[in-house]
């Protein structure tokens, strides 16, 4: 799995004004839990674009004021009108401890059905696993070549 580090800086204070001042000087308020406790902090804006606005699951190595986390982006919050992040919550992971995250699903190769004038439908573009931090994968690759006009493909939890 893909990795990305980020430093932060805690902040003490968790009122409306306070972060609403922090996102005036570019910065975007975050919460880390599930470790001994949680930890509000943050981070420059321009840190998080290649974990925001990319498809692919990344660790993330979380510096905060000197001490280390290991962390997945659990859930994100945008401005309904400018699409300006506003809030991001991360979940610290442990090397003993699953992990439940969306991995996404990239279709290799063009199918034999959509040659033929069929037309490709790409329902399920992430599919929700449970995994230990070690064991998570990049992405779910699917040949599609051998695939005609009328075939599905489908996941189920065992």
């Amino acid at each position: 799995m893909k990795s990305l580090a980020i430093t932060g800086a805690r902040r003490a204070a968790q009122t409306k004004q306070e972060n609403k001042s922090l996102r005036a000087q570019g910065m975007v308020p975050c919460v880390l839990y599930g470790g001994k406790e949680q930890i509000h902090f943050s981070v420059p804006a321009l840190t998080l674009k290649k974990l925001v606005y990319s498809p692919d699951v990344h660790l993330v190595d979380l510096e905060i004021d000197g001490t280390k986390h290991q962390a997945v982006m659990k859930e994100l919050q945008f401005h309904t009108v400018n699409d300006r992040l506003l809030h991001i919550d991360f979940l610290e992971v442990a090397d003993n401890k699953k992990v439940i995250v969306d991995v996404p699903v990239r279709l290799k190769g063009t199918p034999t059905g959509v040659r033929a004038g069929g037309q490709m439908l790409h329902k399920m573009r992430k599919l929700k696993i449970s995994a230990l931090p070690k064991d998570l994968p990049d992405q779910f690759e699917l040949k599609v070549d051998d695939m005609e006009i009328g075939h599905t493909i489908r996941a189920r939890s065992c």
